[in-house]
């Protein structure tokens, strides 16, 4: 709060001077002011076009409104996921109840093995005398990959409508029945919903927090161009039958959400986004943890468009145009600009320092603060959180300058990995986790 109210008191005391000896510093902050505020006003402007999109699809299925299929929900739990108990407990809280939940443990937490089998105790004792309970199937497969398990849960499974979920974080009551409901669109083969922070209570969480919530309109874009093509850590529905399009999780990827989403775009089939479909996870513990995390998501996902760089540009009647022309490369020249954006940050501090004019950082600040003041009014129903966030507007720039410090570490390590062949360790999922 000092550091903004300092910078906007500089208007009023320090006198501009020497402006025109900069005149290139001035066209770089220039460019680059451009391309920030054309990322996000974009998306902020087509974005509320999907509500619309939307209502038409409502009005279109409005004879299919008591829409039930049979649900499998899969839960995965490996040796790097923790809170198994918790996404369960969750899921059996679904408002939509025609379902069966699978669990696969990878065999390698002792402590999930342990737990489940209380659990599945205890749930049969409660459940022994209550008709159409929900039925829970439990599975410990020594040694299985988190492919490797979701594919054994497909093939026990018997639902016609998939649900993925990890071990971590927990789902709405509702969160099923909103991935669900686009099914009835009979072009639909994959729904994603949205990752949220549950309760951000440091700064780290706070970052997290912004990021997700920009992430909301980004996917929304997609969505209206028909261009939704990752998870982002979000809930996954399939519909049973796109397994027979384009195969299993592939064992060998290590983003196997996005490589599927790319393989059902790649055969030209469509995928939905559930905005209100939420998981909630847990804040980072550590700010360097949550810098690797975002720098092994950022080389996974960097895999995947190597895999599929075919997609680029293509020009097969199967593929949406939107799609290959024009999300695929704004994708690619955005993580592009992300690598030069701390240097610009550093570059608009030098020179409003060296002409005494800090007049562009405070346009900066103010488009930051209102685009995160529209997202916290119309993305977030939480009113305890609101009320929290309100608080952080006049700072969100700064903590998004922190996010692009964060996407500049995982930019650097992509490259490091790609131009010495090294791996990005496997991180365990570790939280901070706030029960109610």
């Amino acid at each position: 709060y000092v550091v903004t109210c300092s910078i906007i008191a500089s208007v009023f005391i320090l006198v501009p001077r020497g402006e025109n000896t900069y005149s290139f510093f001035q066209q770089c902050i220039v460019f680059f002011s451009v391309l920030l505020i054309t990322k996000y006003l974009g998306s902020m402007l087509l974005a509320p076009w999907y509500a619309v999109l939307l209502q038409v699809q409502e009005l279109q299925n409005r004879y299919t409104k008591y829409y039930t299929p049979r649900v499998s929900v899969i839960i995965t739990a490996t040796s790097k996921e923790t809170g198994l108990l918790h996404m369960l407990q969750s899921v059996l809280q679904s408002t939509h109840k025609n379902l069966e939940i699978i669990v696969v443990n990878d065999g390698s937490n002792k402590k999930n093995d342990r737990l489940m089998h209380d659990f599945l105790n205890f749930y049969a004792k409660k459940t022994a005398f209550r008709e159409n309970s929900i039925p829970l199937r439990y599975y410990n497969k020594k040694g299985y990959s988190k492919s490797r398990a979701r594919n054994f849960g497909i093939d026990v499974s018997s639902g016609g409508i998939v649900v993925m979920f990890g071990s971590l974080g927990t789902c709405t009551p509702d969160t099923i029945a909103r991935l669900v409901t686009h099914f009835r669109n009979t072009h639909i083969y994959a729904v994603v919903g949205q990752v949220k922070i549950a309760h951000p209570a440091t700064i780290v969480g706070a970052v997290q927090y912004i990021d997700n919530l920009f992430s909301i309109y980004r996917k929304k874009t997609e969505a209206l161009l028909d261009a939704v093509y990752h998870a982002d850590g979000g809930p996954v529905a399939y519909r049973r039958s796109v397994f027979e399009h384009v195969g299993y999780f592939d064992q060998h990827c290590l983003s196997i959400d996005s490589d599927m989403m790319m393989r059902i775009k790649n055969v030209g089939l469509k995928v939905a986004y559930a905005p209100d479909a939420k998981l909630h996870t847990h804040e980072a513990k550590t700010f360097g943890y949550y810098m690797q995390e975002r720098a092994q998501k950022k080389v996974y996902q960097f895999q995947v468009y190597t895999d599929f760089n075919r997609l680029f540009f293509s020009v097969a009647p199967r593929h949406n145009m939107f799609f290959t022309w024009l999300v695929l490369p704004y994708t690619l020249f955005i993580e592009l600009q992300l690598f030069f954006e701390l240097y610009f940050v550093g570059l608009l501090y030098i020179y409003a320092c060296l002409v005494h004019d800090f007049s562009y950082f405070i346009v900066c600040i103010v488009f930051i603060s209102l685009a995160f003041l529209v997202q916290i009014l119309f993305e977030e129903k939480d009113s305890d959180i609101s009320l929290r966030f309100y608080g952080l507007i006049p700072i969100a720039w700064l903590l998004v300058c922190v996010s692009i410090f964060v996407d500049f570490y995982a930019q650097v390590t992509l490259l490091r990995v790609h131009m010495v062949r090294s791996k990005v360790t496997e991180l365990k999922w570790v939280r901070i986790v706030a029960i109610d």
